[in-house]
């Protein structure tokens, strides 16, 4: 409702926030055959589901956490279709790559040119892609030193990690990863996924692709026992072993909650921080170690 209280007619730009549109960025990863590299494509998949269709628009997409004082999110991720993703995912490939900006504290893209967004509709554009980036895998196993008696082995499984820095003079907008690897036939395969925050130019990216097959670990508690009213000693064997036919690196985290300190170990750990404790391991060939470590805990 507008009332013109001069003379004349008068041209008026109207400014308003609209919900239900929103965009997410997918980066597609394809890991070189020797896996040292990685090249990242981006993509940005937009969808409009806010009732109107927006023709001949032009569009600008915003990277960063935006505050809204309200529980409606107006870029995020959506739980979208994979089939329909695909099915459009060559809507606007011919608008060449957007452009980038800082705007305030965040990152703008202002797509080039003009594209319509159908209600009801999704639209991927290709946003930046990178190549031969230095990729660092290695094979974690995240366990925890709970405070209660256990009388059974517990089997683990190491977690893959793909760590990177984005080297890219781009920052990365927050999305789904996917990294994909030609098996023996030269057919590119899905390795894994996983999701990413908002990454700033030069910080490190690090992703967890699955479980490696081929590397197990069995954890026993071997001590508990009280010594005082207030402190608990409890004791860990972890059986590690190395099935594949060459050599790796792996590495155990362990969690320890509370006022905590180790009283003897087979191997020289690290505290990393004030929960975790760090044992890094060299494991040949079929190789099979143990390591065993205890703890004092206080309250």
């Amino acid at each position: 409702m507008l009332d013109n209280k001069l003379s004349g007619e008068q041209n008026v730009m109207t400014t308003y926030l609209t919900n239900n549109v929103s965009w997410h960025a997918d980066f597609i990863a394809t890991l070189s055959g020797d896996e040292s590299e990685i090249d990242l494509r981006t993509w940005v998949t937009i969808h409009n589901a806010s009732g109107k269709t927006y023709t001949d628009s032009k569009v600008s997409l915003v990277s960063g956490q935006v505050n809204r004082v309200s529980n409606v999110v107006v870029t995020g991720v959506q739980p979208f279709q994979a089939d329909r993703r695909m099915s459009l995912a060559k809507a606007e490939s011919s608008m060449g790559l957007p452009t980038r900006q800082d705007f305030f504290e965040y990152h703008e893209y202002d797509v080039n040119g003009r594209t319509t967004l159908r209600d009801n509709e999704q639209k991927q554009l290709k946003l930046m892609e990178a190549l031969h980036i230095d990729v660092e895998k290695s094979y974690v196993l995240r366990s925890e030193a709970l405070r209660h008696q256990m009388s059974d082995p517990v089997e683990h499984k190491f977690d893959v990690v793909l760590k990177f820095e984005n080297d890219t003079q781009q920052p990365l907008p927050a999305g789904r990863i996917r990294v994909f690897k030609a098996n023996s036939q030269g057919s590119p395969q899905l390795a894994g996924e996983d999701r990413i925050g908002h990454v700033p130019v030069d910080d490190e990216v690090e992703i967890t692709l699955g479980k490696a097959f081929d590397l197990t670990a069995e954890k026993r508690q071997t001590e508990f026992r009280r010594v005082g009213d207030r402190a608990l000693e409890i004791g860990h064997r972890v059986v590690v072993q190395n099935h594949k036919d060459e050599p790796v690196v792996v590495h155990l985290h362990e969690k320890i909650h509370g006022d905590w300190r180790v009283v003897k170990e087979s191997h020289k750990g690290e505290k990393t921080d004030s929960s975790t404790l760090a044992y890094t391991l060299s494991l040949g060939k079929s190789e099979r170690q143990t390591v065993t470590y205890s703890v004092r805990l206080r309250w």
